[in-house]
C-alpha cells in the first residue's frame, strides 16, 4: 500500500510540474487481424495522432504482431518488457497510449484491469480511440464509467451467451470447447448444426489401446506401444501411464456420452441452483460395442491394483546422465513445498539452476524421435559406433 501511495504521489508531482509527460505506445495485432487488413500501422497512427494533440513526449513503441488477445499480458513477446519497465525506478515513461481497449484483451473488462494493474504501479493509460485517459480527474471518471458500462455488457453478453448455449447441448448439439479424445466437432462454425461425430484416426488410437489393455497390458506398457507406432495424443505430446489411463477411463468413451455442466463442478447461486442452467446429457455417436466395453472394465477390474499411479511421476530416466555447468550430473528429486518432479545438480549448492522434469524429459524424447526417424542420420552414427566397439573388444 505504502509503495503504491508513493507512487501516486511521484505520477501526481510529475502533472502538476510544467515538464512534458512521457508516453509510450503499444500496440497488438492478432493473426486473423492480420489476414483481413488490420496492420500495426493504423493502430500506431492512431496513437501518434493522440499523443500529439496531448502534446505529450513520444518515448518508445511496443508491439506484439500476431498475437491472441485472449493470452495473459505474461505470456506475450513485448508487453512483458513494457511491465518490466513500469516496475523500473526511475521509470523511462508515465504514460502507456493503446489505440483501442483490444490491444490489452478480447474483452473490455481484461483491459480495465489491466488499467486498474498499471494504475497501482502509478503509470497513467490513454485509450485513443475512446479518446480518453487517466492523467486528469475528469479523464479517470470517464475511464471508470466506461469501466463500468463494460463489465455491465459483459454480464449481459454473458447470461444471453449461456442460455443460448445451454439450450443448444438441450437440443444435442455441441455448445463449444475441446471435444473428448474419439470424437471431433462436425459442421463446425454453421450456425444450429454442429454436432460431434467420430474421429477416425483418434477412434483407431482408442480401439488399439483397448485391444492391448484387454491382453493384460500394463498402461505404461499401451503408453509405449502407441508412442512406437506414431499414434499421436490429442496435445502432440508422447503418451504416457496417466495419460492412457484417463483415455480408457473416461465418461465419454464408458458410456457414449458428455455431460455437460456436470452438476459436481457447477457454479451454484445463494439457493444452491447451477448459475447457468441444469447439466445436460448430450449422446456421443458409439466408439466401443456393449461387448467391448464390458471386456475393457472387466480388464480394468482385473489389472486394479497391479500397477502403483505414483510409479510414474517418481521416475527420472535421464537422472544422472544429464552434465551440469559445474561438472556436475543432473539428478532427480521432488520438493517437499510444491508438486511436481525436478532435475538439480549433483553438487548442489554450486548456482547450477534446477530443470523442471516435464519439459527436460519432452525436450530430449523430442530429439529421440527425431534421430530415430532421419536414416541418413543413423546410418553413419551406427558406423562410428561400430568401428568404436570394435576396437575395444566389444563382444556382439
Amino acid at each position: 500500500m505504502g509503495k503504491t501511495l508513493t507512487r501516486s504521489i511521484e505520477v501526481a508531482a510529475r502533472v502538476t510540474r510544467p515538464a512534458r509527460l512521457r508516453a509510450v505506445l503499444y500496440l497488438r495485432v492478432s493473426t486473423d487481424e492480420q489476414v483481413k487488413g488490420y496492420g500495426i500501422e493504423s493502430g500506431r497512427d492512431l496513437g501518434m495522432d493522440y499523443i500529439e494533440d496531448k502534446d505529450w513526449e513520444y518515448v518508445d513503441t511496443f508491439k506484439d504482431e500476431g498475437v491472441s488477445g485472449s493470452l495473459p499480458w505474461q505470456e506475450r513477446d513485448d508487453l512483458p518488457r513494457l511491465m518490466a519497465l513500469a516496475q523500473q525506478t526511475p521509470r523511462p515513461f508515465d504514460v502507456v497510449v493503446v489505440p483501442e481497449t483490444r490491444a490489452i484483451g478480447r474483452e473490455e473488462r481484461a483491459f480495465y484491469r489491466w488499467v486498474w494493474e498499471m494504475e497501482d504501479l502509478g503509470v497513467f493509460t490513454a485509450v485513443a480511440d475512446k479518446g480518453i485517459d487517466n492523467t486528469t480527474e475528469d479523464g479517470k471518471a470517464a475511464m471508470r464509467e466506461e469501466a463500468n458500462y463494460a463489465f455491465k455488457e459483459y454480464t449481459r453478453i454473458r447470461t444471453r451467451t449461456q442460455r443460448g448455449i445451454q439450450k443448444k447441448a438441450k437440443s444435442g448439439g455441441w455448445p463449444g470447447g475441446v471435444p473428448p479424445f474419439g470424437w471431433r466437432i462436425e459442421n463446425q462454425g454453421r450456425k444450429g448444426e454442429s454436432r460431434l461425430g467420430l474421429d477416425d484416426t483418434d477412434a483407431a488410437t482408442c480401439h488399439r489401446a483397448r485391444e492391448l489393455r484387454v491382453k493384460r497390458k500394463s498402461r505404461s506398457q499401451i503408453a509405449a506401444a502407441l508412442n512406437a507406432e506414431k499414434r499421436a495424443s490429442r496435445s502432440g505430446k508422447p503418451w504416457t501411464e496417466q495419460m492412457v489411463k484417463w483415455l480408457l477411463t473416461s465418461h465419454a468413451l464408458l458410456n457414449n456420452e458428455v455431460i455437460f455442466r456436470n452438476a459436481k463442478n457447477a457454479k451454484l447461486n445463494e439457493d444452491g441452483e447451477p448459475v447457468h442452467g441444469a447439466s445436460v446429457v448430450i449422446p456421443l455417436p458409439p466408439l466401443f460395442s456393449d461387448e467391448q466395453i464390458e471386456e475393457l472394465e472387466q480388464a480394468e477390474r482385473s489389472l486394479a491394483g497391479t500397477q502403483s499411479p505414483q510409479r510414474g511421476a517418481a521416475c527420472y530416466p535421464v537422472s544422472g546422465r544429464l552434465g551440469s555447468l559445474c561438472g556436475g550430473r543432473y539428478t532427480g528429486y521432488r520438493r517437499k513445498d510444491r508438486p511436481g518432479r525436478l532435475y538439480r545438480c549433483s553438487n548442489e549448492p554450486c548456482g547450477c539452476s534446477q530443470i523442471d522434469a516435464d519439459t527436460l524429459e519432452q525436450r530430449l524424447w523430442t530429439q529421440v524421435c527425431r534421430i530415430l526417424g532421419d536414416g541418413q542420420q543413423l546410418r553413419p552414427m551406427a558406423r562410428d559406433w561400430s568401428v568404436l566397439a570394435a576396437k575395444n573388444g566389444v563382444n556382439f
